[in-house]
């Protein structure tokens, strides 16, 4: 299984891919809509790390067959706001909404097997990665 992975090209008009579509509103100066408190909690994975560990399954001789490729840190709506604030340095206005009964408040993967059989582990972490999508999202125009 794979978290929720985000990175430079991603698609800004699917509906899925909090970290583009927090980015891009931030960008522009758009307000963004939370639910609930802001403090469900989610695992980012930057999809140079996705490639890699992509790239290790497919040559992998092992037994394993089943892997979480995630960077294994928890990071609340919050704290990501405040993070791309950080690295855009752009004041993000928020909007919060009622809780959806269907979120769960917090999805970490553990990526102890991938690490075990693949010898991967995520390079990137998450100010970095919101750095280089940022640049990316800026570039696009």
């Amino acid at each position: 299984m794979v978290s929720n992975p985000y990175g430079a090209f991603q698609r800004l008009d699917s509906g899925q891919g909090v970290i583009g579509h927090f980015l891009s509103k931030a960008l522009k100066g758009d307000q963004v809509q939370i639910y609930g408190d802001g403090q469900i909690v989610r695992d980012y994975l930057y999809v140079d790390d996705l490639a890699e560990a992509f790239e290790r399954a497919l040559v992998y001789q092992g037994d394993e067959v089943i892997m979480n490729i995630s960077s294994g840190v928890g990071t609340s709506l919050v704290q990501l706001l405040d993070a791309i604030e950080a690295v855009t340095d752009c004041r993000i206005k928020r909007q919060y909404l009622p809780t959806r009964d269907f979120d769960v408040s917090v999805n970490i993967l553990s990526n102890d097997r991938a690490k075990a059989e693949l010898g991967w582990a995520p390079k990137t972490d998450l100010r970095r990665g919101l750095h280089l999508t940022a640049r990316a999202l800026r570039n696009r125009g």
